[in-house]
């Protein structure tokens, strides 16, 4: 990195810059049965992965507030996504409802003095900071972040404070036309999503293949059945295997997981046509890939897909496509990682057409209204990712301290609280110990260990 785009920053540690970490309860402190319709907020990962505040589902009593109350969270404190999918971040607005944090979720106080919440914003979203964060965590299936321990010395390169001012603005100014863009993205591929949705409901509402549909009635000789009624299940015959071992054994089948294929292993448990259905993970909520999805050929399958086949008179395409058009959420349970476990996934209510060739017909009439639909949305995703790769170009170079010119930063040099990002530390540090030396900051201890085993 330039040493002159770099002059008067400050390696330091995550710590550095933080007051206090916090992760959620454990499982046992905060169950399903202690929530309540009204009273203090538990804040989930949906929070921290939407960056959306406006819906809290559930709230627990006093009581057990208090109990949890090291799980505080206020307006102004940052929530971190630690589970399923990682690493996201959100601050709480102003006069957000007074709640605690739950277990699929990390508590972050800044200390604004030595570092402004826009730049630790874009610095924490930021791929330079996301792989610290992350590291090699990736595993078999649902993966957690770092621990806290590894999270605090965690390397930050800390400019001046006006610095940060700069690099922030030059940020905002080079995002705004790139968000403008990207947003038009997300809109069309949101009205391609409405559209999807309008073609699925009317499939299985029989309107392809049946006249004088009636809303909210089956056509004549439909039924409604239990998914369990028209599958076959294998989940007894899955295997998860750790990232380490599939290091050692690396091949030319896929290895799925909860949505799709997350490696490739030497070995294969199926040989067929089968259905693969999530079984945990936010994606049973949000929707963003297919909740289900066909698996063809030698594949290897973990134990966070449910695996099925169709019967014989159940066309597979008919059931992946009407299995994508449903909301489950009264299926799923568990507040911090969503699961779908079989029993619940077997009452789940399918619609089912009296013959294997109306199957047939309603897929054929799906497939040709969407085959363009879909043609579209692989050039829209592409455009979104183009966009986001030239978003952590920015910020790239913005934290490599090579955004700015040098003219920049001479004028950064003549703001008032100029002063190398060592000096602003050291007065940091300085009020860390003293803080601490009066008693109003605690700091953790190491239980000695006694010499020769006394």
């Amino acid at each position: 990195m330039s040493s002159i785009m770099r002059e008067d920053w400050e390696e330091c540690k995550l710590e550095d810059i933080v007051i206090s970490f916090k992760r959620g309860p454990f499982g046992g402190d905060l169950k399903k049965s202690f929530f309540i319709k009204k009273g203090y907020a538990v804040y989930e990962q949906q929070h921290a992965i939407n960056n959306d505040f406006s819906r809290i589902r559930y709230f627990i009593d006093e009581e057990r507030f208090e109990k949890l109350k090291a799980c505080e969270v206020k307006s102004g404190d940052y929530i971190v996504s630690c589970s399923g999918t990682m690493g996201k971040i959100a601050r709480l607005p102003e006069n957000s409802p007074i709640g605690i944090i739950n277990q699929a979720l990390l508590k972050i106080c800044l200390n604004d003095k030595i570092m402004t919440h826009e730049y630790f914003v874009n610095y924490f979203r930021s791929k330079i900071f996301q792989t610290l964060i992350l590291g090699d965590s990736r595993g078999s299936g649902i993966q957690n972040i770092s621990g806290i321990k590894e999270i605090k010395i965690i390397p930050v390169f800390l400019p001046p404070l006006p610095i940060q001012r700069a690099i922030v603005s030059k940020i905002e100014a080079l995002f705004s036309d790139l968000d403008n863009g990207i947003a038009n993205f997300k809109k069309a591929q949101e009205q391609l999503k409405i559209y999807r949705q309008a073609v699925l409901k009317k499939a299985f509402e029989g309107g392809f293949t049946n006249e004088n549909v009636i809303e909210g009635e089956l056509p004549f000789g439909w039924e409604l059945v239990k998914f369990a009624e028209v599958v076959n299940n294998f989940d007894g015959k899955r295997r998860p295997l750790s990232s380490e071992v599939r290091k050692t054994f690396k091949g030319d089948y896929p290895y799925y997981g909860a949505c799709e294929i997350i490696d490739y292993v030497k070995d294969f448990l199926f040989d067929g046509e089968y259905l693969l259905i999530g079984e945990d993970g936010a994606n049973l909520l949000t929707k963003s890939k297919p909740l289900s999805f066909i698996a063809k050929g030698k594949f290897w399958v973990n134990n966070h897909a449910h695996i099925v086949q169709t019967k014989q008179s159940i066309d597979v395409k008919f059931l992946n496509y009407q299995f994508n058009s449903l909301q489950i959420n009264e299926y799923v349970s568990g507040s911090a990682q969503p699961k779908l476990n079989q029993l619940n996934l077997n009452k789940i209510p399918i619609c089912l057409p009296p013959t294997i060739e109306e199957q047939n017909q309603i897929v054929q009439e799906i497939e040709s209204r969407l085959s363009v639909t879909d043609n579209l949305e692989f050039v829209i995703r592409n455009s979104i990712e183009k966009a986001e790769a030239l978003r952590q170009s920015i910020l790239k170079k913005a934290f490599e301290g090579k955004l700015l010119s040098k003219a920049e930063i001479e004028l950064c040099k003549k703001e008032t609280d100029y002063e190398p990002a060592s000096e602003l530390l050291k007065k940091i540090q300085a009020e860390k110990a003293e803080r601490i030396t009066n008693g109003k900051l605690r700091i953790t201890k190491k239980p000695k260990v006694a010499k020769d085993g006394k």
